[in-house]
C-alpha cells in the first residue's frame, strides 16, 4: 500500500509546478486588460506563481511521511 502513496505524491509533483504560475497568469492577464497596464501584472503574478509552486513543492517535499518509522 505503499507504493500506492508514493505513486501519488510522485505524480502531484507536475500538477503543483503548472497550477500555480497559470492561475498567475491568468489573473495578472485579467488585472492587465481591467487596469490597461499590460503587460506588468502578467509577467509579476507569472513569477509569483513560479514561486509560489516551488515553494508549495518544497514544503510537500519537508513533510514527514506518516508511514516512516524511524523515531
Amino acid at each position: 500500500m505503499m507504493w500506492s502513496k508514493r505513486l501519488g505524491d510522485v505524480l502531484t509533483v507536475p500538477i503543483r509546478l503548472a497550477v500555480f504560475p497559470v492561475v498567475g497568469f491568468l489573473c495578472g492577464r485579467a488585472l492587465d486588460r481591467w487596469l490597461g497596464i499590460f503587460p506588468w501584472m502578467t509577467l509579476g503574478l507569472l513569477v509569483l506563481g513560479f514561486v509560489a509552486g516551488a515553494r508549495d513543492l518544497w514544503m510537500a517535499a519537508k513533510r514527514p511521511d506518516s508511514n516512516d518509522k524511524r523515531s
